[in-house]
Parts: C-alpha cells; sequence; structure tokens
C-alpha cells in the first residue's frame, strides 16, 4: 500500500493508508509515519497532499533500524485555504498543514540523514506566547507558553536535527524516546534542504544538535523558511554546526532569530544569512 509510479520516481501517497483524513478531525501520525518509513524504505518521495494534518506524536523521519539514510517529504505549495488554516497572526504558506497537538516533544525528527529534502509545508504547535507580547521582553519566559518545553537539550521545537546523536542528556531528554537510537557515534545528518516551509508556535523553530556528543548537522540549506511566534527562530547546539545556510525567508515574532549559546553544549557555529527578513512579518 502507498507506493506507486514507476522505479525511477516512485512516490509514497499517505491517501493509500485505511483511516486516512485530511480535515484534522482525527490523528494522523500514525499512518503519516507508516507513509515516512515506506519512503525511506524504498527510496521514494513522499508527497502529503493539502489538508490539516493533526499529530499526537513527532513524525519520525529516520529509520527505525540505525543507519544513515535518505529521505524527501513534500506538501502541497500555495496559501492554505480557509479550511485548513489555523488561528493565526498570517496566512500559512503551503496547503499542507500539520497540527502538533502537544507541547513537550519536536514535530519533525530527522536523525543521521544523508541529502534530506523537506518543502512545500506548515507545521503549527501550541506555543502562543509570544504573539500575546505587545512589546518585546527581555524574560525569555514571556516567550513561552506554560507547560512547553524549553529544556537545555530537549526543547520544544518545530523541526529537531540529531537529538539522538549524543549521549542521554542530564535533563533526561525528550520522553518516550530512548538514547542513543542510531548507533552512528555521534554522527548527524549532513546535506539539507528545507525549503518553502513555514514553522510557528514553537519554543524552537529550527533545533540542530541539542545533545551532547552529536556530530555533523552541517551542510544544511534553509531557503524560503518562515518562523514566527516562537521564542527562537534557529538554534545551534555545537561546533560542527558549519555550513548552514539561511537564504530568504522570514523570521518575526521571537526573543531571538539566531542562537548558539542557549541549547546543546552551547557552543553552535552562526549560520551563514542571506536575504533574509528579521522583525514582524
Amino acid at each position: 500500500a502507498g507506493l506507486s509510479g514507476g522505479s525511477v520516481a516512485c512516490v509514497v501517497d499517505p491517501r493509500d493508508w485505511n483511516g486516512y483524513d485530511a480535515s484534522g478531525a482525527n490523528a494522523m501520525d500514525t499512518i503519516l509515519n507508516a507513509a515516512i518509513q515506506q519512503a525511506i524504505n524504498t527510496k521514494a518521495r513522499l508527497v502529503v497532499p493539502g489538508g490539516l494534518f493533526t499529530l499526537t506524536a513527532p513524525l519520525l523521519c529516520y529509520p527505525t533500524t540505525p543507519a544513515f539514510y535518505t529521505f524527501h517529504m513534500e506538501g502541497q505549495g500555495g496559501t492554505a485555504t480557509a479550511a485548513n488554516a489555523l488561528p493565526s497572526r498570517h496566512s500559512y504558506y503551503a496547503n499542507t498543514v500539520f497540527y502538533a497537538a502537544f507541547n513537550t516533544l519536536p514535530g519533525i525528527i530527522l536523525n543521521a540523514g544523508r541529502s534530506i529534502i523537506l518543502r512545500d509545508f506548515a507545521i503549527v504547535g501550541q506555543n502562543t506566547a509570544p504573539s500575546l507580547l505587545s512589546t518585546p521582553s527581555s524574560d525569555p519566559a514571556d516567550y513561552v507558553t506554560a507547560g512547553c518545553r524549553d529544556s537545555r537539550y530537549s526543547p520544544y521545537c518545530g523541526i529537531c536535527l540529531d537529538p539522538f546523536c549524543g549521549n542521554t542528556p542530564s535533563d533526561r531528554g525528550y520522553s518516550r524516546f530512548t538514547y542513543p537510537t542510531t548507533g552512528q557515534s555521534g554522527q548527524g545528518t549532513s546535506g539539507l534542504l528545507v525549503e518553502n516551509v513555514d514553522i510557528r508556535q514553537f519554543v524552537v523553530g529550527v533545533m540542530s544538535s541539542p545533545t551532547v556528543g552529536a556530530q555533523q548537522g552541517d551542510l544544511c540549506v534553509y531557503r524560503n523558511v518562515n518562523i514566527d511566534t516562537c521564542r527562537i527562530g534557529y538554534a545551534f547546539g555545537q561546533s560542527q554546526n558549519r555550513a548552514n545556510f539561511i537564504d530568504r525567508g522570514n523570521v518575526g515574532y521571537v526573543q531571538c532569530a539566531f542562537d548558539g549559546t542557549t541549547y546543546g553544549t552551547r557552543s553552535g557555529t552562526p549560520p551563514h544569512v542571506h536575504g533574509t527578513q528579521l522583525g514582524e512579518l
């Protein structure tokens, strides 16, 4: 189930699974995670149609058996229709909207990937506190809704790179998961493109390498990524987060756009930024 197309460019379609629901009324993480595993195992492209997809657990974009892997997931581009839109300050930049109905885990997890592509979707969480501020604040707590996790090694985030490539952190890390899960000797993701993605209402928009012992998290390109209503836009947790490029897009309604001193080893390497709009969108 779920595989269509020829041997050269196969596509996995989550509509092939029983229980598929693009209305937001029912949880879709089990079906989407099954589709993700099929796409990884068959080296196919996962295409998620337009719709509102409720998640009660993270999207696990890495293989169940530890190994380096490649993965390609895309949604439907274009502005979200009224039926797909959740209450928010702005319209979404994609017609495929993932809604994370939890507040302590990442929305999407990548772990020790190679040549990963994520594009054309929005992911929305529960952290609404930044949108309630009438003026900027120097207190980090003002940017975090009560109950949303803001821990050094495991913050609530939209996309998380390599949370399980290091050692078990002192804060015990993300619940539901055992550290480490990759068996890759600390090596992390290298070669990532995130394009035309909208990330909203998390503590951290993109978190790279939140644990101690992780390596790499490098050669990543974030193109036309729009992050708002978070405490921090992009966070880099260790010194091998090199050659990360942020090309255009927006980071607004945050306390800090780019951070390398709050999470993980607190020694993150700054990204290369080109043409990105900072401040209110």
